[in-house]
Order: C-alpha cells, then sequence, then structure tokens
C-alpha cells in the first residue's frame, strides 16, 4: 500500500510560513508469541514537504492550479500488510519543534482463523499540528480502497481517505498472488 496523492486544506500555524512538513506514521500491532501478547507500535514516518501553494489550492477549493490541492507523493506505506495485522492506524501531523503532542489508537492482531482479534493500544508523541487519526481495519481498507462508500469521495479510481476535514489522501495497492 502505498500513499498515492495527498490535499492538506490548512496552512498549518499560518500564512506566511514556508513549506508545510507534513508527517504520515502508521500504527500497526505485534504479537509476541511467547507471552501470547499483542502490543502496539508506531513507526514508519514519513516525511512530506508539502508546498504552501497546494495548501492555497485545497483550501479555496482550486480544480486545476496546483492540481487542486492534489500532490503527488507514491511513498510506500505498507509494503506487506498481512491478514494478521487485522487493523492499524494512521496519523498524520504538520511537524513543528516547538509543541509536543501524545495521542493513541486501537490496532488489532489476528494469530489464526480461530482465535478472536487481540487488540492493543499503540501510542505515540509528536512535535506538531494534529492532522488527524484514523483506525483501519484490514478487511474493511481493501474492500472499499477502489469501491467508496455513499459518503466517499474517488480520485483516480481510488477511494479518498480521510484523517480529518481537512486532509486527504489516495492509498494505492497492488496485490501480489
Amino acid at each position: 500500500m502505498r500513499i498515492g496523492e495527498i490535499r492538506c486544506a490548512d496552512f498549518c500555524g499560518g500564512i506566511f510560513e514556508g513549506t508545510l512538513e507534513l508527517r504520515v506514521s502508521r500504527g500497526y500491532p505485534t504479537f509476541e508469541s511467547s507471552s501470547e501478547t499483542t502490543k502496539g507500535n508506531f513507526t514508519n514516518v514519513i516525511p512530506i514537504d508539502y508546498p504552501r501553494d497546494y495548501a492555497k489550492a485545497a483550501i479555496n477549493n482550486w480544480t486545476v492550479h496546483s492540481e487542486g490541492g492534489w500532490f503527488l507523493q507514491n511513498i510506500l506505506w505498507d509494503s506487506n500488510w498481512r491478514p494478521e495485522k487485522a487493523q492499524q492506524c494512521i496519523l498524520v501531523y504538520e511537524y513543528d519543534k516547538v509543541k509536543e503532542v501524545s495521542t493513541s489508537a486501537s490496532v488489532g492482531y489476528k494469530p489464526d482463523e480461530i482465535t478472536g482479534t487481540l487488540t492493543a493500544t499503540a501510542k505515540t508523541t509528536y512535535s506538531g499540528d494534529f492532522l488527524g487519526i484514523s483506525e483501519w481495519d484490514r478487511d474493511w481498507f481493501y474492500a472499499t480502497n477502489t469501491n467508496p462508500g455513499p459518503y466517499d469521495d474517488s480520485k483516480d479510481g481510488w477511494t479518498v481517505r480521510k484523517t480529518c476535514a481537512v486532509l486527504k489522501m489516495t492509498t494505492p495497492t497492488r496485490t501480489f498472488y
């Protein structure tokens, strides 16, 4: 799975600052078979330097200038979202050296077909302006990624994912058998 295109309709801190320093982080479960416990972790902080003119285009709902605010990234987010990692989460923030914030989300692990999903809380601390956190169930994600629901938008054949009202992204996937 990749972060395809991202759109942020917020200047995050100020109109006259430079490029937005977006960060996308993945929360995921790990299962320790010796103790049969599930733990949640945040890793894979992806830096995205989002141009301010794209934010302006997104805020004003322009469709042509700066690609309407849609900034192409095509960055790998998870190369192997295995079925046992039943639930992951995505955190997006705009990096800021001044503010430190803590947040958490639920992640889930399904060790086998018989056992129910074991959930854990993934906690992290980051510096910046909060742009949302979303918990994604694996089965729901794949069922809706190219088949948007009645209240979802789509772009270039992919469902638009949101972490908050001002932050949207596409999440292209390819499945190999």
